[in-house]
């Protein structure tokens, strides 16, 4: 089974986005499992009225690639040995790398928990989708589009 784990901007879209809802299909009839990062926590904290609380409710049930929230993060490690966000963050990011804000800090750092957890990282960020080569080659994940990732689906589901 492909376990599949979406970046916040996919999570947001579910139930909106036509793609994302095949998608959900798919994990509907038991042919994968969706993930979503355990940060996703503090963004939907923010989340107002029922769409809201439906969002959570939805989260609170799934799995999540990782199982930690990511609070104060100061800088990214230095050895790359030990954690590949240091050098995902250098791919993604070029020579910005060594001042990223909070957000992208927590975007690498998710990208790189899909690491034992997921085949697949699917995400709308172009930023993304233009190193996913790359990204590949240090995490052994695929950063796909919504777009391509239901193309894969559709021919697995074909034979």
């Amino acid at each position: 089974m492909l376990k599949i784990a979406f970046d916040t901007n996919c999570i947001n879209a579910l139930g909106k986005d036509k793609t994302l809802t095949k998608i959900e299909a798919f994990e509907k009839e038991g042919k994968v499992k969706l993930l979503f990062p355990s940060d996703m926590v503090l963004d939907l904290s923010k989340a107002k009225g029922p769409r809201g609380e439906q969002q959570k409710t939805k989260f609170e049930q799934r799995e999540h690639v990782v199982g930690w929230l990511i609070v104060g993060l100061s800088r990214l490690p230095a050895k790359l040995g030990r954690d590949s966000s240091y050098e995902l963050a250098k791919i993604i990011f070029g020579k910005e790398f060594r001042s990223l804000d909070y957000n992208s800090k927590v975007d690498v750092k998710m990208i790189s928990s899909c690491k034992s957890s997921a085949d697949y990282f699917v995400t709308r960020e172009k930023r993304y989708l233009r190193v996913s080569g790359e990204i590949a080659k240090v995490i052994s994940v695929s950063v796909v589009s919504p777009e391509e990732i239901l193309s894969i689906l559709e021919e697995v589901k074909s034979g």
